[in-house]
Formats: C-alpha cells, structure tokens, sequence
C-alpha cells in the first residue's frame, strides 16, 4: 500500500458489501421428468418454484431486469438450437 492511499477514504463498495442472498437454480426436478426455475433464498433457507421451463442442456442463463434469457443448448427434440426464449419473472411464465 502506498502512502498515498492511507489518507484516502475506504471505498464504499468494500466498506458496505452485501452477499446476494437468493440465487435462480435451473434444471430437471429430481425423479421428475420436468424442467423448472426455482428461487433460493439463502437467508430464510427456502425454495419457491418460480416456472416450467422447456429441457435445455449446456443453455446459457442470464437474469436482466425483470427477464431470464435462456440462449442456446441442447434440446432432445430438436437438437442443438440457437434459439432464446424469456422467462418474465414478474408474471411467472
């Protein structure tokens, strides 16, 4: 650390941090044969299902606002797909 930095004030990123505390896990529900997104809440240590979705392996994930984007994978129908389809949370489909 240099003797410039010790007169600066702490960021406020690392002073305040905050650890996410609920997580969207996605895949196949055990001795099921369905696929869903649920929502984890580490804090209160519960799991609310959220949605159906359609069967997806290797898919990327990405939550934006209010949306989830599935993109690409691999589905058993019709093979490998570059298609991307929206799970709207708000509205729960």
């Amino acid at each position: 650390m240099k003797s410039d930095d010790k007169d600066k004030p702490p960021c406020p990123f690392n002073r305040d941090r905050r650890l996410v505390s609920k997580l969207f896990v996605f895949g196949k529900e055990k001795n099921q044969n369905r696929w869903s997104v649920h929502l984890f809440d580490s804090d209160l240590r519960k799991t609310e299902r959220i949605a159906d979705m359609e069967y997806r392996y290797d898919a990327s994930y990405t939550l934006v606002g209010e949306g989830i984007f599935v993109i690409g994978g691999f589905s058993g129908e019709s093979g490998d797909t570059t298609r991307v389809q929206e799970f709207l949370l708000r509205e729960r489909r």
